[in-house]
């Protein structure tokens, strides 16, 4: 094989690098929008699960509360059959 006939030596590192350089600057038009609707629904994702989990905590207090009502109320009724017991007597 001749001189002018050998291959030229390829540098992996700058190829690449100008290669993924070059796809990202044609393509940016295109994902640019792309990324921007990605960032907005994942901005809206985040403040859903802020809202969700707030909601939930809202929840939880609310059934705690009506956990402890229901055990008061239900020791009030038993000490009103206990009292209406011992006066039936």
């Amino acid at each position: 094989m001749a001189a002018d006939e050998e291959p030229v030596p390829r540098v992996p590192a700058l190829q690449g690098s100008f290669t993924r350089r070059a796809a990202r600057r044609a393509a940016g038009p295109v994902l640019d929008p792309i990324h921007r609707r990605f960032d907005a629904i994942e901005t809206r994702l985040d403040e859903c699960t802020r809202l969700l989990l707030e909601v939930r905590d809202r929840v939880e207090a609310d059934l705690s509360s009506i956990v402890e009502l229901t055990i008061e109320l239900q020791r009030t009724l038993d000490e009103l059959k206990h009292e209406r017991d011992d006066a039936s007597r």
